[in-house]
Parts: structure tokens; C-alpha cells; sequence
């Protein structure tokens, strides 16, 4: 089938300049999700290297990248095919499988679990509200550090919030954990809807 209704209504940004942006009152603050695991059904849009550990600034090139290949392709009237999985996130991380569906072989996605403890962020995209994104730290140590961040499209940006907020419930879990441990943590989920961050990206970004 088509790329999600060939990204038809991924972006809400893109029109015109002059296109008003949503009023605060998001209609996001409406979803939530209130137990663990969650499983979700997103194709995998790929996965980009990253200088950071948490911040929107740190995957909104690699998103606008990764998008752009899709779109492209679209554009060209391509057939774009991207894998199609399941997404279940649980509070010992995010375990990606294989859908029973899919017939896209791509060897930039490795299945299974990605610990928690490996998940330094996570956000719904401020600029495409299916996409969802979180950053994944390989290695972390005081002489190197290598991050990158994963994309995956979801069928519609209320399932994207889902993702966010449960990631966020994973962290919760994660934190309370390490708490009992003594432990700090070093993580971020950004929760604020995406039309709410969309008026404040650039002033109140953290540099990580």
C-alpha cells in the first residue's frame, strides 16, 4: 500500500508561511496511556548519527533527512517501500519486531530489544507529528560517545503521542528504579504536544 497515505498530511508546517499555528489547547493533552507495554504498528523511516544525548536540535536534521528521502521518492513517482514493524515499548525499553505483514528487507534495522538504559530521548516530531524519534547511545564513555537517533513513521499522530507518552512511562518506571539504586539518571522524553513545541523551538532547547 501507499506510505501512509503517502505522507499526504505528515507535515503540518509545510503549506504556506502565513499558515496559523494550532492554538495551545492541543487536543493531544486528551490521549493518554496508562499502563505498560504499549505495541505499535510504525514503518521504520531509518536512523541518522547524532552529536547529542537529549534535545530537539539534535534530530531535526536527521529527521528532515530522512523524510526527504521518502518524499523525494514520492515525488518521482516511486514505489517507496519502507519495513513494516511492530513497536513495543515496555519498562525495559523499546522491542522492535518484524510485522507479520512486512516485505521490506532493510539491513539498517536491526530487530529486538533496545534496553532502556540505552534511551537517552525521545519525542514526537514538532515538524511531522507521525514521525517519532529517540536517540540511542552505543557508547558512552569520556573519550567517546556514539549516538544516533531512530525515526519511525506511525499511521497517525494520536498513535505518535501514544509513543512519546510511553516512553515516557518507561522512563518513569526506569528513574524510580535507579532511584531505589541511588542512582542519577541521564535521560529525557519530551512530552509537551508537538504544536506546543512548534512556538517555542530554538529558545528553550537544552544543549546536551
Amino acid at each position: 500500500g501507499s506510505v501512509f497515505a503517502r505522507l499526504k498530511r505528515l507535515t503540518k508546517f509545510d503549506k504556506t508561511k502565513n499558515t496559523p499555528l494550532p492554538t495551545p489547547s492541543s487536543k493531544f493533552h486528551t490521549i493518554r496511556v496508562d499502563k505498560l507495554p504499549q505495541i505499535f504498528v510504525a514503518k521504520y523511516l531509518g536512523k541518522k548519527e547524532v552529536k547529542g544525548l537529549f534535545g530537539l536540535h539534535h534530530v531535526r536534521k536527521p529527521v528532515d533527512e530522512l523524510v526527504r528521502v521518502v518524499k523525494d521518492g514520492l515525488l518521482a513517482n516511486e514505489k517507496v517501500e519502507l519495513p513494516l514493524t511492530y513497536v513495543v515499548i515496555s519498562g525495559r525499553g523499546i522491542d522492535v519486531r518484524e510485522h507479520k505483514s512486512n516485505t521490506v528487507k532493510d539491513q539498517t534495522l536491526t530487530y529486538g530489544l533496545i534496553p532502556i538504559d540505552f534511551i537517552s530521548y525521545g519525542v514526537q516530531d514538532l515538524k511531522y507529528w507521525k514521525v517519532f524519534t529517540f536517540i540511542v547511545v552505543n557508547q558512552l564513555s569520556s573519550r567517546t560517545k556514539e549516538t544516533e537517533c531512530h525515526a519511525y513513521l506511525c499511521d497517525s499522530a494520536a498513535n505518535c503521542r501514544r509513543m512519546a507518552l510511553s516512553l515516557g512511562a518507561s522512563f518513569s518506571v526506569y528513574k524510580q528504579k535507579l532511584a531505589t539504586q541511588g542512582k542519577a539518571h541521564n535521560f529525557q522524553v519530551e512530552l509537551r504536544p508537538p504544536d506546543e513545541l512548534a512556538g517555542e523551538f530554538g529558545k528553550d532547547d537544552c544543549e546536551a
